[in-house]
């Protein structure tokens, strides 16, 4: 017989007895049971962590890094009385660790509840929560109603797929392009600006023709409570100096919210190469950015290299959510590896040799980011759209770090340094 009341388990921890900061794996041993989901309790607020169906001698629920004192396991079905015999939280290694990319808290609307709106769209049993959509059908649209302050459109790009237009509440804001040199599902192709606390809807439409799929949309629903992000989630610093990190509220700035901050180490540890760092930052009512500053060590040690920490925020109050950069990495180096001593090139500069296949482009500072090279930096007004196409910069340092534009329509480049091939990039997004 199919078990039809829902039976939850809550289980409290002292913070005394057991804080499960960054824990990131849940264990459950049991049987009988048919369907089961796993919340996490974040700033009075049930949150989702994980759903399965069978549990058996051990099911383990991989999920990102959270900090809760209250964990709920609801049994959704059972073949007969439920039996859960054991239940266990651990700290897993980030090598293993599993999760969908999306903060915890933010509200996910499965296409399965989008509007149709009468045109033709494909089912499918892939994506982010096992479900997707798709529509080669000109003009075919769906709808996503929500309540909240910010949307993130969840998607499928593929090398067949084409344009998608984005309305946000009845507003034309963007043509997404979702064609890509690979396939890749539950891609973030759509972020909306904050919106005012309320009901909202996302239309999305197909503009060409070609290939579009949708698998879902994530909500920020917080009372304007806001989300808390590393404003950039990389720092340069000369050893011995202080840095400072700016750390953004999005998506609303409703009353008072404290985000806690600490710095970890990487390469370099703290006590050497910087000072070790706690802080409680509060954000006032409307307050958008506050900073915090942590010293660096003028180490003598291995005086040449580069060294780096973590900055990263942990946990934040008053029903506020940690958003997707909650953490940034400190670089830190001698003066005379710092950026502001580097000397700057654009694309005509004579150290470097372009093939065939390279078409300038004007007006794109604003497009295009500085690709840099430790000494030099290089500024790209380039596009190559011919297969092989390359381009050999000569420079003078001691390593090498690209960073640049990616789009959606850009592909897969290939990179060697002194002769040697490295590790490539997907040039898309």
């Amino acid at each position: 017989m199919m078990l039809r009341q829902v039976n939850s388990l809550l289980i409290s921890v002292k913070r005394d007895a057991l804080t499960w900061s960054n824990s990131k794996k849940i264990s459950l041993k049991g049987q009988r049971i048919s369907g089961f989901k796993v919340e996490v309790e974040l700033n009075g607020r049930w949150v989702p962590y994980g759903e399965g169906s069978t549990v058996g001698y051990r099911r383990l629920i991989q999920g990102q890094p959270v900090e809760a004192q209250k964990i709920r396991v609801t049994i959704t079905g059972a073949q007969a009385t439920p039996i859960l015999t054991n239940f266990s939280v651990y700290k897993t290694p980030s090598s293993i660790e599993k999760t969908d990319g999306y903060p915890l808290g933010l509200d996910y609307h499965s296409n399965t509840t989008a509007d149709k709106e009468n045109t033709t769209w494909y089912d499918e049993s892939e994506g982010i929560r096992g479900t997707s959509m798709w529509t080669n059908q000109k003009d075919a649209s769906v709808t996503y109603r929500f309540n909240g302050t910010k949307a993130y459109v969840v998607s499928t790009v593929d090398p067949n797929h084409g344009e998608m237009s984005v309305y946000v509440d009845g507003k034309k804001v963007a043509d997404v392009q979702t064609n890509n040199a690979a396939r890749k599902r539950s891609q973030m192709v759509y972020e909306t600006d904050d919106l005012a606390p309320g009901e909202h809807t996302i239309k999305l439409v197909n503009k060409t023709g070609k290939a579009i799929a949708t698998e879902g949309i994530y909500t920020l629903n917080n009372a304007g409570k806001g989300m808390f992000e590393m404003k950039e989630t990389t720092y340069e610093v000369q050893k011995g100096q202080p840095v400072t990190v700016t750390i953004k509220r999005v998506g609303g700035s409703k009353g008072t919210a404290t985000v806690h901050v600490v710095t970890e180490p990487g390469t370099g540890v703290h006590g050497k190469v910087y000072k070790d760092t706690t802080a409680d930052l509060t954000f006032q009512d409307g307050e958008t950015e506050k900073t915090i500053t942590i010293p660096t060590i003028d180490f003598t040690e291995q005086a040449d290299s580069i060294f780096d920490f973590k900055v990263k925020m942990t946990s934040v109050s008053d029903n506020a959510l940690l958003g997707f950069a909650s953490e940034a990495t400190i670089r830190v180096m001698k003066a005379e590896l710092l950026l502001k001593d580097q000397t700057s090139y654009d694309d005509q500069a004579t150290q470097l040799d372009y093939s065939p296949g390279w078409n300038h482009e004007t007006n794109s500072a604003d497009k295009y980011q500085k690709y840099r090279i430790m000494g030099v930096i290089w500024t790209f007004d380039r596009r190559a759209e011919e297969k092989n196409a390359s381009v050999t910069a000569y420079f003078y340092g001691t390593g090498l770090e690209i960073k640049g534009y990616v789009d959606p329509g850009h592909g897969i480049y290939k990179v060697t340094l002194d002769g040697r091939k490295v590790e490539y990039q997907d040039g898309s997004r």
